[in-house]
């Protein structure tokens, strides 16, 4: 791709976009953007609106900016504060009708989630839904939004996977068909749509002069076998793992293990993260293993809740299933074997004690035991053994109810 022809096209006087010169950020936003296509193969007029799309959110800086930030403004960069009261006030003026949560206010955590970004992400679903799709943990840190590379990256998977609106890129532009005003749909209904169709234009006659062709190269290099796939397109490091539990844990898949009291995982792919990504795998029809793939970050985008039917599991069923469980009818049994014989031998001995039969069986313990009283052992042994009994078939219920309601695997 010749670049100067590209930035030549784009400064001509009748370009309708940029004007006849570009600040050195509006390059640098437009050279990622540049770059991030190049690397991905996105078919020229994909690209084109991408580009015209990142020029209107952004008013023309190509730089990620956050919300109530417009072309005019002065203050590129306010306070979150800032944004907030901003966006208090229009809502109460009536100016954001569509709005009926008031998404930028701060959470218990103390985080906003306004829009930012080169297309502004706003509420905290969407923040999670990007950064899985994207490896970073948007979540964890909503300012990373701000960042040039990760704008980027959300901006080029939220348009051609639909998560934006569920509209995608594909499904206004490809074989020969190039729908700019209503690919507008992809990020904000028809707001502005006619405006921004002809940015697209404008970029698509800059990316011909330029001789990009990343498109129709990329779109005749045959797609790769699953197993290909396989072997290629794997997530592994730590960040990417952590965002993936936490999905599965939010969508009921609890094999993946106890969260933190943080709220985080561990981000390690260890045997019960592989239970929870071999069982999300097979309920959304992907092919069974035990890998995060980009095919399972999709589906996790997209997928239900999931539907546990168990609850109304026996708790005999439950023990099966559940090792805690398990473990605690086990010492539950346990406490109930020693707690018989020690109630039986208090009675005995403290009361029964001189009875010559009782007696014959209770003096060789009293003998081992001389200092003490024979029945204040049994009695001792008996509350231990009650207690733990009691401790066990607490813990029994609420595994068994953990279980029914899908909080635990």
């Amino acid at each position: 791709m010749n670049r100067a022809a590209f930035y030549a096209s784009v400064r001509s006087r009748t370009s309708g976009i940029f004007g006849t010169s570009l600040s050195q950020a509006q390059v640098q936003g437009t050279e990622a953007i540049l770059d991030e296509a190049e690397t991905r193969g996105t078919p020229l007029r994909h690209l084109a609106y991408i580009l015209a799309t990142a020029y209107h959110e952004t008013g023309g800086q190509m730089q990620p900016v956050k919300e109530t930030v417009y072309a005019s403004s002065k203050d590129r960069n306010p306070s979150d504060e800032t944004v907030i009261k901003r966006l208090g006030t229009a809502w109460k003026a009536g100016k954001l009708g569509s709005v009926k949560t008031p998404y930028w206010r701060k959470d218990a955590d103390g985080k906003a989630w306004f829009g930012r970004g080169l297309v502004q992400i706003t509420h905290k679903a969407n923040y999670s839904k990007l950064g899985l799709l994207i490896g970073v943990d948007l979540v964890k840190d909503p300012s990373k939004a701000l960042e040039l590379s990760t704008a980027v990256k959300i901006l080029f998977v939220g348009m051609e996977l639909g998560s934006f609106t569920g509209k995608a890129l594909s499904d206004y532009i490809g074989d020969g068909r190039a729908d700019y005003e209503g690919a507008r749909r992809i990020i904000n209904g028809t707001d502005k749509a006619t405006k921004i169709a002809g940015h697209a234009r404008a970029f698509e006659r800059a990316l011909v002069a330029a001789g990009y062709a990343a498109g129709q190269s990329a779109s005749a290099k045959p797609k790769p076998s699953p197993a290909e796939r396989a072997a290629t397109d794997l997530y592994t490091d730590r960040t990417m793992v952590e965002i993936v539990q936490r999905r599965l844990y939010e969508l009921g898949y609890t094999e993946v293990g106890s969260r933190r009291a943080d709220g985080s995982f561990d981000g390690k792919i260890g045997d019960m993260t592989k239970a929870a990504i071999l069982a999300f795998r097979n309920d959304n029809g992907l092919p069974v293993a035990d890998v995060i793939d980009r095919e399972m970050l999709e589906a996790l985008d997209k997928a239900p809740k999931r539907n546990l039917p168990r609850s109304d599991a026996p708790a005999d069923q439950v023990r099966q299933s559940v090792p805690e469980v398990k473990s605690n009818w086990l010492m539950k049994v346990g406490a109930y074997l020693v707690g018989i014989p020690a109630a039986l031998g208090t009675f005995f001995d403290g009361i029964l004690g001189n009875l010559g039969v009782a007696k014959s069986y209770i003096d060789p313990l009293k003998e081992s035991f001389s200092d003490i009283p024979g029945w204040v052992w049994f009695a001792s042994v008996l509350v231990i053994a009650g207690g733990t009994y009691l401790i066990a078939s607490h813990g029994e219920k609420k595994g068994v109810e953990a279980f029914q309601e899908g909080a635990r695997r």
